[in-house]
């Protein structure tokens, strides 16, 4: 079965989370996305990512989830995650000497291992959310674990100013936190 794209928006990505919806539907790609009341800070906001991911996990059993930032506007159809052996797959970046998960675009396998470690993600979240759910969950995974976890190719998270060639790009990702975190968030 083909996975289920979610994603939750505050009202200041009201518009954004439209346009992503259009780009879902464009490519006939099935999608639960949603309004979601500001919990009053931007990171905080953004914790709330791995519990909304595991209430659509418990929404739509025996599915793959794929998590889009709601500013996220599909330019290809995904076709990896139809086929993707993993628990859980992310782009990462190199940041100095280690690598960052950019989790504006996460694919969360249908099994019990995936349900494990989205629990486990939203718990580092619970307990510092000031963090903000990329932060959490680049702590997590480097720590031991025995989740497969993949890193997906940078077209299924290409930021919208990035260098990719934009025949290239899967997914792009429009990062419009860079001017309205402050003001409203997701």
């Amino acid at each position: 079965m083909p996975p289920i794209f979610v994603s939750f928006y505050t009202p200041g990505y009201a518009d954004e989370a439209r346009q992503l919806v259009e780009t879902l539907d464009l490519f006939g790609l099935d999608h639960d996305v949603r309004p979601f009341e500001s919990l009053g800070a931007w990171e905080w906001n953004i914790s709330h990512k791995p519990k909304f991911i595991r209430q659509m996990i418990d929404k739509y059993p025996r599915r793959s989830i794929v998590w889009l930032d709601a500013d996220a506007r599909v330019r290809r159809r995904p076709e990896l995650f139809d086929v993707l052996p993993a628990h859980l797959g992310v782009h990462f970046s190199i940041r100095d000497t280690s690598r960052e998960p950019f989790a504006a675009t996460i694919f969360v396998g249908d099994s019990e291992p995936a349900r494990a470690l989205i629990d486990e993600w939203a718990g580092w979240c619970g307990i510092d959310p000031d963090s903000g759910d990329q932060r959490n969950l680049g702590r997590m995974l480097r720590r031991p674990h025995d989740y497969v976890v993949v890193n997906l190719p940078r077209a299924y998270c290409a930021p919208f100013d990035g260098d990719l060639d934009r025949e290239k790009i899967v997914i792009e990702q429009m990062q419009v936190s860079r001017h309205l975190r402050f003001v409203d968030a997701v």
